[in-house]
């Protein structure tokens, strides 16, 4: 005989109302890899999400290297991505921190900005061009286009090139 889905649900309900809850123990290398299938994530990351359940630091390596092994966990990866979503809207000098802020090699951080550079003119004229679209009459909107632009990681020069209303391909 099977029980209704009202059974059922009474009975979890008794279960948390008592605290005698089965727990659902979920091994260190199946919580890695469930982290993992949502989105990419750098070691660092991994790492600070695993650590509370890991019995050891150990048990953490062993679990980070089985992850690297099977190609679950790479850093190369999780740059590529973490580039491909913020390089549309971000400058290089936001990206770069941004990269650095994961704790990830140099070499990985300076290959992904200098493939960056040639695009970064295109990529702040697009984002100037989205949020206001037309040069600035006001000192007080050439300053509020400045500081958005700025914020955003461009280059201060590639700035106000773009604000002033010179072409990508002006020098001066």
């Amino acid at each position: 005989m099977t029980k209704s889905n009202l059974q059922k649900l009474e009975e979890q309900v008794r279960q948390i109302e008592s605290g005698t809850r089965p727990k659902n123990k979920i091994s260190l290398l199946g919580r890695g890899i469930r982290y993992l299938s949502m989105r990419e994530h750098s070691e660092g990351e991994i790492r600070k999400k695993l650590h509370p359940y890991a019995e050891n630091e150990e048990d953490l390596e062993t679990v980070i290297n089985q992850l690297k092994i099977k190609n679950f966990l790479s850093n190369e990866r999780f740059s590529e991505s973490l580039v491909h979503r913020k390089a549309q809207n971000f400058g290089n000098q936001l990206l770069a921190q941004e990269l650095k802020k994961h704790d990830l090699e140099p070499e990985i951080i300076s290959k992904h900005i200098s493939d960056l550079k040639k695009s970064e003119p295109q990529r702040a004229y697009e984002v100037w061009l989205k949020k206001f679209g037309t040069i600035a009459t006001e000192p007080k909107d050439l300053a509020k286009q400045i500081r958005f632009l700025v914020s955003r990681g461009f280059n201060q020069e590639l700035v106000y090139r773009i604000v002033r209303g010179k072409t990508l391909e002006d020098s001066n």
